[in-house]
């Protein structure tokens, strides 16, 4: 019952703020805009005419497959979103400014989301010393040139060949000072390697290991980069809160059955609808 009553209270919620925005919409309209729209809802049953070869039965069977509602009802659907776009636009969009003041604040604040710390993209072979044959191999093969990408792909690298022993560290600071790995050789080497370069091999108990830094990579955005993701994202925001705010405004100038005991009432049409033996 309580998660039928909480998703029959937000499709409520839903309709009401729609039918109320689309009453505003169409009381707002003069009467040669209603004329307009009314032209333009006759388009609109055309158009799906059209698609269906000028035939109404084809196109209500077209509209039921694809949108599971009634012409009636899609039409009314489509009817309902226009006059909506049309209200917010001029009731909430066009009063939304953002200033360049709000881009560089929310620039400041998420700072770090445009630059993050450095990562660096390690990879890391490790062989047991009782693996005496994979060891010789594993040498014989780096001391070929062979790139360490692919000899951390092997088999005989035991530590997650099948993602090619990649080892991502995001650190803080000079490289020299960072802090990669816990064991302290390891770390040692990762400070002092340049992209590119393998040290090893590095005892780690009964394991042999070897570590290649693959590269390092270092992403930044700046402000006037960022400024348009920035501002559609502040304006997006504050469009959502003034809806809310106008909504607000409307339901509190709506005459109608309090939302509490319209979903009591719903959800009771539910249990006898679809849950007989709870009752």
């Amino acid at each position: 019952r309580q998660a039928a009553a909480a998703e029959i209270r937000g499709k409520l919620d839903r309709t009401i703020e729609d039918e109320l925005l689309r009453a505003e919409a169409m009381g707002n309209l003069a009467p040669e805009q209603r004329q307009g729209f009314f032209a333009f809802m006759q388009s609109l049953q055309r158009e799906e005419l059209s698609k269906s070869g000028g035939s109404m039965e084809a196109a209500r069977r077209r509209v039921a497959e694809t949108e599971s509602l009634s012409l009636d009802q899609y039409l009314r659907q489509r009817e309902q979103q226009a006059l909506i776009r049309s209200e917010l636009q001029r009731k909430v969009r066009r009063g939304v400014n953002v200033t360049w003041r709000d881009i560089k604040l929310e620039y400041d604040r998420t700072w770090a989301n445009w630059n993050p710390d450095p990562l660096a993209v390690f990879r890391m072979v490790q062989i047991p010393n009782s693996a005496a044959e994979d060891l010789q191999e594993f040498q014989t093969r780096l001391s070929a040139g062979e790139p360490f990408a692919t000899l951390a792909a092997l088999p005989l690298n035991r530590n997650d060949s099948a993602k090619g022993g990649v080892r991502s560290v995001r650190f803080t600071g000079p490289q020299a000072e960072a802090n990669f790995f816990a064991n302290a050789d390891l770390n040692t080497a990762a400070r002092t390697l340049a992209p590119g370069q393998t040290a090893g091999p590095i005892a780690l108990g009964p394991i042999s290991a070897w570590l290649h830094l693959d590269r390092i990579e270092q992403t930044s955005i700046g402000l006037y980069e960022a400024q348009r993701k920035i501002s559609d994202d502040l304006f997006e925001a504050q469009v959502r809160e003034e809806v809310m705010r106008y909504i607000g405004r409307l339901r509190e100038r709506a005459n109608m059955t309090s939302v509490e005991e319209m979903v009591a009432r719903l959800l009771v049409v539910a249990e006898e609808r679809y849950y007989p033996s709870a009752r």
